[in-house]
């Protein structure tokens, strides 16, 4: 039987017997489209586009991997999945409008590519991103700021009132100490980590990928709370001596006995019998001169 000629004898010894490289590891990687080409499927029922795709920057510069795109299937959401990867791409390169696949060649964005889960010696496209990291159809929001803790005892919504100043009839009563606050939570993911856009429960940064239990046993432990600090009661403001006239001396001087003179020494005989004039009874007091008559 008649076989293939070699030019020249061929050394087994010296080539790698690897039929495929291993493929890169799951990370981040900037891509861009040098071929597409539709492609029958092997049982010849469907067919398929497929885009290859050729890393372009990083350890694994010049490698080839195969984005296959089922969109002739029988089953319609094969068919639905197809072609909302074919958007995707579309979006990241920034063709919307699409009369040929050779429209998305030689536009660099980022794919996700690792190994795939049914066989790790063949590259998978997991999803694909802008070259700022968006992925189309998740719009970049920041998470809610968490709004201050309310003083205790302060109905939710109501602003925290000042104390009006002014006088206290008693000292200031000692205030309890404020409970600690509980620990925070630790934030999850942690920074740098996303959630995985095709596996539930497996998040991933760059090139690791952790399931959510692998995330959170990594977390460092919640700060212990911090121990409650008393507070001193108010001081009394000046003057506040538990009367309403404060510090003012109040005068403790006995009155005059009933019936003596305003001013008159102590120990002065009374003005005179209540309903009788203060002279004594027969006489009378002597004129004054001014009121003589002329």
């Amino acid at each position: 039987m008649g076989g293939f000629q070699f030019m020249q004898p061929f050394d087994a010894r010296t080539v790698d017997p690897t039929a495929f490289p291993p493929p890169p590891p799951m990370a981040d990687y900037k891509v861009m489209i040098i071929r597409s080409e539709a492609k029958q499927t092997n049982d010849k029922s469907g067919g398929y586009l497929e885009l290859s795709l050729l890393i372009i920057e990083g350890a694994y510069q010049n490698r080839e991997v195969p984005y296959r795109l089922n969109l002739l299937n029988e089953n319609p959401q094969t068919v639905e999945i197809a072609k909302k990867q074919l958007s995707a791409v579309a979006h990241v390169t920034g063709q919307m409008y699409l009369s040929s696949s050779a429209q998305l060649h030689n536009i660099p964005f980022i794919a996700m590519i690792g190994p795939q889960k049914e066989d790790e010696r063949y590259a998978r496209v997991y999803l694909v991103k802008d070259l700022q990291g968006n992925i189309p159809g998740k719009p970049n929001t920041l998470p809610p700021t968490a709004a201050p803790p309310m003083p205790p005892g302060m109905p939710p919504g109501m602003p925290a009132q000042p104390a009006a100043p002014g006088w206290s009839p008693t000292p200031a009563a000692t205030v309890p100490p404020m409970p600690p606050a509980p620990p925070a939570a630790a934030p999850f993911p942690p920074a740098g980590w996303a959630p995985h856009p095709n596996y539930p429960g497996w998040y991933y940064r760059g090139q690791e990928v952790k399931s959510e239990a692998d995330l959170r046993a990594m977390a460092p432990p919640a700060a212990p709370p911090a121990p409650a600090v008393p507070v001193a009661p108010a001081a009394p403001l000046p003057g506040a001596s538990g009367s309403p006239m404060g510090n003012f001396a109040i005068s403790t001087t006995t009155a005059p006995p009933a019936g003596t003179m305003p001013g008159a020494p102590v120990g002065a005989p009374p003005m005179g019998t209540p309903g009788q004039p203060p002279w004594q009874p027969g006489t009378a007091p002597a004129t004054p001169a001014w009121a003589m008559p002329r």
